[in-house]
């Protein structure tokens, strides 16, 4: 995927990843908007609709709250739209639309389980090392985090997953030799 610059035109390459295969918009969370993406080459995309209009939520307790106290755990956002999605260029972080519509609704009433997707130089890093170091740094910086592995018909993948708070997702720690694309978990999975 070569990562658009905002306004600009996202195109998939012939061996872009099955996580790419829903084209969708995206936003940065310093901005808190949307980039209306149109392709211009060959890519695929699908629709992510639902007639559900409310979101698909756990029950997590926030660290240091008193026992009785909970606060939901937003894990999906129906989206009744289409979407364009591309990699981000090194040293920012962008966020999915189901995602930014549920932190608009939700805010800081709420905890995100969310899955980080890693780049650099716009190439997707799949390798357990590099989001096992990813996971550790953001470790340092207080998130909760979770490597986890999967296996489907096409093989064995790992990804990172977050527990985050609503201020742990507008201040993200980035690095300037690296890019990030925070997804709902429900999103990927």
């Amino acid at each position: 995927w070569h990562g658009p610059e905002q306004g600009t035109t996202a195109v998939s390459d012939t061996n872009a990843e099955k996580d790419f295969s829903a084209i969708r918009r995206y936003c940065y969370p310093e901005e808190m908007t949307t980039a209306t993406e149109t392709n211009a080459g060959k890519t695929t995309s699908s629709a992510v609709t639902t007639d559900e209009p409310s979101v698909v939520c756990d029950v997590f307790k926030r660290a240091g709250d008193p026992p009785t106290e909970f606060i939901k755990l937003i894990r999906s956002y129906p989206v009744s739209a289409e979407y364009c999605y591309a990699a981000p260029p090194d040293g920012s972080c962008a966020l999915s639309v189901p995602l930014t519509m549920a932190m608009e609704e939700f805010g800081d009433s709420a905890n995100y389980l969310l899955v980080l997707h890693l780049f650099s130089n716009q190439v997707r890093l799949f390798d357990t090392a590099d989001l096992t170091a990813e996971a550790k740094r953001l470790a340092d910086y207080g998130y909760i985090s979770a490597i986890e592995t999967y296996t489907t018909q096409e093989g064995s993948s790992t990804l990172l997953s977050l527990n985050v708070t609503y201020d742990q997702i507008r201040n993200f720690p980035k690095e300037e030799n690296r890019s990030y694309f925070l997804w709902l978990y429900d999103e990927v999975n």
